[in-house]
């Protein structure tokens, strides 16, 4: 007796056996495969779930530009203009986010914005819980920790004397920071706000690169700007006119800053000097001068 190979197609006896489908060629690997009339009319083309997933693929990946369409604002850029995806989340379908990162920004500043009071509050109760709180190692963890640094440096020498190297040529290139005096003046020029987020610096600010270091920036006046340290760490080494078109330039609201009249640079020269009765006559003249501007 002979076996007959069973033709493509439902069951014999089955419930479904009075439907008629279709024999439908898959649409990445070819393959033919018997589609009941329900899978047709939603479109299912595939002849399994790895075909399926890699058809979603196509849908907003293009390999061989390195381009991916956005989910948010529809357009498509650079794969390199994505955060990859970490975790769980990461795959060989689906290696970055849905989201640009333009469009993660806006998403999250959104977010941030309407949900103020809530994450005020979820901030609160982790402080009071003590869950923001760094875990204390012990004695035994530190000493296995700075055994392992001293291992892995002692392994890959050449690579610890060559970063050695290379930022010490990079610090040569960039030439020598401004003094206090400069300092004051960028103080002064921003009236003592941050560049990105205005906010007031009288708590502590980072001195920042508007070119990175180690993009060949150099240590001009001109290539600097004080931040507060979030916005610097933000920015990582990110260029500022690229960082400046992701988060905006803050709005500094200049009319309570100093007259234009006031003598900045010898009043810091005095402070520096600590020439303080020169620093004390030199508001008493500036204070004059407005009152007589004012009275006019």
């Amino acid at each position: 007796m002979t076996s007959q190979k069973r033709k493509s197609g439902p069951a014999i006896g089955s419930k479904h056996a009075s439907r008629k489908g279709l024999d439908v060629e898959c649409l990445i690997c070819g393959k033919v495969t018997y589609k009941y009339p329900s899978q047709i009319a939603r479109g299912d083309k595939t002849c399994s779930l790895s075909c399926r997933d890699k058809r979603k693929r196509l849908l907003t990946y293009n390999d061989s530009e390195n381009t991916k369409k956005c989910c948010r604002c529809g357009e498509w850029k650079s794969q390199s203009e994505y955060t990859k995806n970490n975790g769980l989340k990461a795959s060989k379908l689906t290696p970055t986010q849905a989201y640009c990162k333009s469009c993660s920004l806006d998403v999250d500043r959104s977010f941030k914005k309407k949900n103020k009071d809530h994450l005020r509050e979820y901030s609160k109760r982790r402080r009071d819980s003590g869950l923001d709180k760094k875990k204390e190692q012990t004695e035994e963890q530190i000493a296995r920790t700075k055994e392992n640094q001293k291992k892995w440096r002692k392994k890959n020498m050449h690579k610890v004397l060559m970063w050695n190297k290379l930022r010490v040529h990079r610090q040569r290139a960039a030439g020598d920071m401004p003094d206090k005096y400069f300092i004051g003046r960028m103080i002064c020029d921003q009236y003592s706000r941050c560049i990105y987020c205005g906010i007031s610096l009288y708590h502590g600010f980072h001195i920042d690169h508007k070119i990175p270091v180690s993009k060949n920036g150099t240590n001009d006046i001109d290539n600097l700007q004080l931040l507060c340290p979030t916005c610097n760490m933000k920015k990582g080494v990110i260029p500022h006119t690229e960082y400046a078109e992701r988060v905006g330039l803050a709005e500094i609201d200049r009319s309570s800053s100093l007259p234009d009249w006031f003598d900045v640079d010898n009043f810091i020269v005095a402070m520096e000097s600590e020439n303080y009765q020169e620093a004390i006559k030199l508001c008493q003249v500036n204070l004059a001068q407005t009152i007589e501007r004012l009275s006019r």
